[in-house]
């Protein structure tokens, strides 16, 4: 998400990033498996994006109802969106 933002290439469209990046590292302590992330991953303005999610520019928050009725509320925005905005 962060390159199309930088570049200005599209539209991010749904809810905010995780706040996390790099690979999953996972291991087992006695009966329990535990995991972290273990690349330290950089915007191109140099910041940390641990903890800190990546904002989309139209923010559309999938529903409760709409999982109950299997409509995917992100994508019909995404699909309202190229119908409105493209030539």
């Amino acid at each position: 998400m962060e390159i199309i933002k930088s570049y200005d290439i599209g539209k991010v469209i749904g809810t905010n990033s995780a706040g996390t990046n790099g690979d999953i590292i996972f291991f087992k302590v006695s009966k329990y498996t535990l995991g972290y992330t273990g690349i330290k991953v950089l915007p191109r303005y140099g910041a940390d994006y641990k903890g800190i999610t990546i904002p989309p520019d139209i923010y559309v928050p999938a529903t409760l109802e709409g999982v109950r009725k299997g409509e995917d509320e992100i994508l019909q925005a995404a699909i309202q969106y190229l119908n409105t905005h493209t030539n």
